[in-house]
């Protein structure tokens, strides 16, 4: 696979990965948050040394880049929830989308059968629920730990309704088997 340019540049700190690992792993269970100067490789960090240790130990890993939607954060921060369960939960071949395509009508010569939705609990309109929603639909369709990485996560000081935005992650922060790191 070739190499991105930037990738050259970056000055791994596997050191760095493993102990936000372990204290993720080990710690308290609190979010912890890589803060420092712009320009010095804390996205780069998450991207190419963090996610693939927390993937390598058998999380799931979530990336959200605030920054995708700065307007609306938390439009930003529900896609990239909803894009991880697709990942889970959409196969990647086209055979195996087939297989997983739910049946609904069954037929045996004249006779047939049609079949309703499954019950399920109904999706939030509400985007402040909404992100609680999705974390607890993204750990039982993951069915192992999940990771999540908040990228630009200082934007939500500076938007309208920031607070309560924090106040949705916070209180989603508070799902078994979800941990959270911040950049």
């Amino acid at each position: 696979m070739m190499e991105l340019i930037y990738q050259k540049w970056y000055f791994r700190r596997p050191e760095l990965a493993e102990r936000i690992m372990s204290l993720l792993m080990e710690g308290p269970g609190d979010p912890v948050a890589l803060v420092g100067e712009r320009r010095i490789g804390k996205t780069s960090h998450l991207l190419f040394e963090l996610i693939p240790a927390a993937e390598k130990r058998g999380f799931a890993t979530v990336y959200i880049d605030v920054y995708q939607h700065r307007a609306k954060p938390l439009a930003a921060i529900n896609y990239a929830l909803q894009e991880a369960i697709d990942d889970l939960e959409v196969p990647r071949s086209s055979a195996g989308r087939r297989l997983k395509t739910t049946v609904k009508k069954i037929a045996v010569g004249a006779a047939s059968l049609e079949l309703g939705e499954e019950p399920s609990r109904k999706r939030p309109d509400d985007p402040f629920l909404l992100v609680d929603w999705l974390l607890k639909v993204l750990v039982r369709t993951a069915k192992r730990p999940v990771l999540v990485l908040f990228d630009e996560v200082q934007e939500l000081a500076t938007v309208a309704n920031g607070e309560n935005v924090v106040s949705a992650i916070r209180s989603a922060n508070a799902i078994p088997r979800v941990g959270f790191a911040r950049c």
